[in-house]
């Protein structure tokens, strides 16, 4: 397992290893379970200010509805 682990983190993309933690004493199996968290969208659960909706009801995508520029 951790050498399957180490397989697919070597595989993964240069900014992806990157932004794995290094961690003492960390197995390649917990770095494996870092990588597929990265991998997730990133979720909004909740939204502040009411120029803020979802697109298309998905929360990992946000837009702006209010006008520009506007202070």
């Amino acid at each position: 397992m951790e050498d399957t682990a180490l397989q697919i983190i070597n595989n993964s993309h240069t900014d992806e290893r990157e932004a794995l933690p290094k961690l003492a004493n960390q197995t390649y199996i917990e770095l494996y379970s870092e990588l597929e968290k990265y991998r997730e969208p990133r979720v909004f659960d909740q939204l502040i200010g009411q120029d803020l909706s979802y697109v298309n009801n998905d929360k990992s995508h946000i837009k702006y509805n209010g006008e520009r520029g506007v202070d």
